[in-house]
């Protein structure tokens, strides 16, 4: 009931006219993919949100990353796990984490955000799609010595999962389990009154922040 559906003409437009609707009420925002599934809880009263609200040279909290990250699916290497401070704090420009899923700050794939750096940021940025717009914030963060050095994460678990089932653009390859599922075989198991089980994913210790799943189905409402 509290979320609104807008259906997409421009994205530049879309993104930034919503941004203009007025500042939340914790001066915070989330970006989120269609493939991302929510599994544990957290609170906007947590540690993470209010050191993200109080610290200026805090760039993100990222909900996807935890001290369990070790590989990275997307480049199929090896992650190095930053030295923390505060027991969820690292400079994600260290050298040895170039690379890497721990010193990439801009993902729209669960980080959050300050409202207000955010906006600025996105009215002075030119993209046209939720992948230009990640790549271009990631080259801005790189090459800008005027964006924060720090990321927060929650330790013992990540708060969500990106599943890599399938690929539904064209312009940026990435990769994805191929054939798993695809986009017509889950819309219509959702037109036949089927969703995504939820519960398999509570238990999930992921090592990567792209953790491929083997969907469960189940009927809507159970």
């Amino acid at each position: 009931k509290s979320v609104d559906f807008v259906k997409e003409s421009d994205f530049w437009l879309d993104l930034n006219s919503i941004m203009k609707l007025g500042v939340p009420q914790d001066n915070l925002v989330i970006f989120l993919v269609d493939d991302i599934v929510f599994k544990d809880k957290f609170s906007l009263r947590d540690k993470q949100f209010l050191m993200l609200q109080k610290y200026n040279e805090v760039v993100s909290l990222s909900l996807r990353l935890w001290n369990g990250i070790t590989s990275c699916y997307a480049t199929g290497v090896k992650n190095t796990i930053p030295s923390f401070s505060k027991g969820c704090a690292w400079n994600w420009r260290n050298d040895s984490l170039k690379n890497n899923d721990w010193g990439y700050p801009m993902s729209v794939d669960g980080n959050v955000f300050r409202y207000d750096s955010m906006k600025s940021f996105l009215e002075a940025v030119s993209f046209k799609s939720p992948n230009t717009l990640e790549a271009m914030m990631h080259q801005i963060a790189v090459a800008s010595k005027a964006i924060p050095t720090v990321m927060l994460c929650y330790p013992g678990g990540s708060k969500l999962l990106n599943v890599p089932a399938n690929r539904v653009q064209n312009t940026h390859n990435n990769r994805f389990e191929n054939g798993l599922f695809d986009q017509k075989m889950m819309n219509d198991k959702f037109l036949t009154g089927e969703q995504i089980a939820i519960s398999p994913f509570r238990t999930i210790k992921n090592d990567t922040v792209h953790f491929p799943v083997e969907y469960v189905f189940e009927k809507i409402g159970a």
